[in-house]
């Protein structure tokens, strides 16, 4: 099964005039500047005008939408000789001609479909010295009329191409996070200057002429040089600009305020260029996937105002059905997080925003009685204080998830410490033998049993740092009593192999008798300290007879000395090492931070997975799926002629009769039985589909 499309990469270059519904003042009809786009209505008979590129225009990057004619090996080795030299310092009387000559290098180099190696000029684009060179471009002034004046850049043939190498594929999605970050630090902190004073400025009096074109004497030329990258329509730059746009917004956490009125000031611009035609399915195809982009920027500056909504609103907007769940009782006791609670905050890690909450709790989380915010999952009439969508879904599936991380936690550390309050000093011992606990305390059921390891004598030793810049602490602790008197090593590293204690990765605990009443050099470290087991090494647990050995990362770096002093000689209060099972940090962390750092509205189908009030509505009576966004693409269908033994079966999606006429050819083959070709069907027609079996 392939996808077939006689699409070629390189967009529409139908002349250099963007179509601007309105006339040559930019706006559109009735007298208002912006209008919203209408989605414009198939070519009759399901036909669609053959366009190139547009299958393209879906995925990220501008490789396919920015492009620069593949036959242009004069800039093949101009943008790494310009970097390697730091030759980027451009003379103003030929800085014109140089920027738009590197510029263009730097696309050759960059673009997927050239078949070259991007990630060298990306590398040294990256660099400190890159990133220097990248500045100077950035502050340099822009016009839309420049043509080869020495001092301005062109807006279109410098400015629209750089746009395009900031947002090549190679850049974008690069794995390589922390030069990406800062070749995009590099254009917001010239955000003023080059997006909002420069771009959006130059996009604003090219949509009120009417035209890309350069108006200048030597404009004409450039517009005939085939080896310069021509941007061919509007939406097309558009699309550029909102996706550069979308990096910085989705990496920088006060990009969605800083960037607010300028994604607006985007979003009326695209609502200006609306395509002449109604029937030229392509340009319609193109404004959709814009439309879709611009929206999803609005919807990210839109999330970070947070609404508020009470729990009485959410009732009354979604009445329980009869059998249901107990709604009152869930607002009875409905206590929301945060300040947003009459009874205040809870602990100082209790928060209305997820982003805001340490995934490593904190002392005062140990110790807090009251009960956590816990959001229902499963009943969506229950009270929560985020409207639905995205956003409040993961903020549901954060809270239930570090709950699953912090109750086995605090219940081991409670338990522990009422088991400490009640052992008499010297009998410690009693505590290193007990595995598990009773759940006596208040805050935990009385009936549970908890399971805790507890290693006796812990010595805090020196500081390291690894090659990352991390500190870890050496920690020593007494042998377990299994293993205590044995003289063999290999009997002691065998029980640590088989061990499943003190695990790579895992949340452990340092806990010491609470003493108020002595005035110690050590009273300023806290009676108990989090920690994560950094190096756990079978041959080093093993090696001593008394004592065991490992790394450990305290939460707070400001403690690692204050600890090594608190166990000196002197220290009449012995520390534990307390491990509660289930506690695996690891394990929980990396889906923590994704769901605490990603954008809601970035989240794939959301309408269909976490639809808001609006969007759940709307699919009402019956859920309507939509096909793929690139199976929408003029010219697109999926080839299927492999399952009829070579007889040419095509799928167009987008026609109506298609689906059946292809459901109706499978079913008579023999390669799938009726269920199977159905299900294939519905799933190429749908952008998201479950098949079960």
């Amino acid at each position: 099964m392939q996808p077939s499309s006689s699409a070629v990469p390189g967009g529409s270059r139908g002349g250099h005039h963007g179509s601007v519904r309105g006339g040559p003042s930019g706006r559109a009809r009735g007298g208002s500047k912006y209008r919203r786009r209408k989605r414009a209505p198939r070519a009759p008979g399901g036909e669609k005008a053959e366009r190139p590129g547009t299958t393209y225009f879906t995925s990220d990057g501008t490789d396919e939408l920015i492009t620069i004619p593949v036959n242009s090996a004069s800039y093949k080795h101009l943008a790494g000789v310009v970097l390697r030299n730091k030759a980027g310092d451009f003379a103003k009387q030929d800085g014109q001609r140089a920027i738009r000559d590197f510029v263009n290098s730097c696309l050759v180099n960059m673009s997927g479909h050239n078949g070259m190696d991007a990630s060298g000029v990306f590398n040294l684009l990256s660099s400190e010295d890159g990133c220097a060179c990248l500045e100077r471009i950035l502050t340099r002034p822009m016009s839309v009329n420049a043509g080869n004046d020495g001092i301005q850049l062109s807006f279109q043939y410098v400015v629209l191409p750089l746009v395009g190498v900031l947002t090549r594929k190679s850049v974008c999605q690069s794995v390589m996070t922390f030069a990406t970050n800062r070749l995009y630090s590099t254009v917001y902190n010239h955000r003023k200057a080059f997006l909002e004073d420069g771009v959006l400025r130059c996009m604003d009096q090219l949509i009120e002429k009417n035209s890309l074109l350069d108006g200048s004497l030597y404009g004409t030329r450039m517009a005939a040089d085939t080896s310069l990258c021509q941007v061919p329509s509007f939406q097309h730059a558009l699309l550029a600009i909102s996706r550069l746009f979308y990096q910085l917004v989705k990496r920088f956490e006060f990009a969605k305020f800083d960037l607010e009125k300028a994604i607006h000031r985007l979003s009326g611009q695209r609502d200006a260029c609306i395509p002449e035609s109604d029937v030229d399915y392509a340009e319609n195809f193109l404004g959709s996937v814009l439309e879709k982009e611009i929206d999803r920027l609005l919807s990210i500056v839109s999330h970070a105002h947070t609404t508020i909504i009470e729990p009485e609103d959410d009732l009354q907007e979604h009445q329980p059905p009869g059998n249901g769940p107990n709604i009152p009782h869930l607002i009875s006791v409905y206590d929301p997080p945060g300040d947003l609670s009459k009874y205040g905050q809870r602990h100082d890690n209790d928060h209305m925003e997820i982003s805001s909450i340490n995934i490593l709790p904190t002392l005062e989380e140990f110790r807090c009685i009251r009960e956590p915010f816990l959001p229902s999952n499963c009943i969506p009439q229950a009270p929560h204080f985020l409207p639905h969508g995205w956003k409040r879904q993961m903020d549901i599936q954060f809270r239930l998830f570090r709950e699953d991380l912090m109750n086995p936690l605090k219940n081991g550390l409670m338990s522990f410490l009422d088991a400490l309050s009640k052992t008499s000093r010297g009998k410690e011992e009693e505590l290193l033998r007990q595995k598990v606990f009773k759940g006596n305390n208040e805050g935990i059921n009385a009936n549970a049993n908890v399971n805790v390891d507890v290693y006796g004598d812990v010595q805090f030793h020196k500081v390291e740092c690894d090659i990352h810049g991390k500190d870890f602490a050496t920690v020593t602790f007494a042998q377990p009593y299994q293993i205590r008197d044995s003289l063999l090593l290999g009997r002691r590293r065998a029980f640590w192999e088989r061990s499943k204690g003190l695990m790579q990765g895992g949340l452990v605990l340092m806990v010491r008798r609470s003493n108020n009443r002595e005035a110690e050099s050590s009273s300023s470290v806290p009676d108990v300290v989090l920690g994560v087991v950094a190096e756990r090494e079978p041959h080093k647990l093993a090696m001593d007879e008394e004592h065991a050995s490992i790394l450990i990362s305290l939460m707070d770096p400001k403690l690692y000395f204050a600890m090594i002093d608190a166990t000196n000689p002197r220290e009449s209060r012995q520390w534990f090492l307390v491990e509660p099972s289930g506690a695996f940090f690891e394990s929980y962390r990396p889906v923590l931070e994704v769901l605490q750092t990603r954008l809601p509205s970035t989240m794939p189908f959301g309408k269909y997975m976490a639809p808001t009030n609006e969007e759940a509505e709307a699919m009402l009576p019956e859920v309507h799926i939509d096909p793929p966004m690139y199976a929408r693409a003029p010219g697109f269908r999926f080839d299927l002629s492999v399952l009829m033994n070579g007889q040419e079966l095509k799928l167009d999606v987008t026609n109506p009769e298609s689906p059946d006429m292809v459901l109706g050819a499978l079913q008579g083959c023999e390669t799938l039985d009726n269920t199977q070709a159905r299900a294939l069907v519905n799933t190429l027609c749908r952008e998201v589909s479950l098949i079960n079996g």
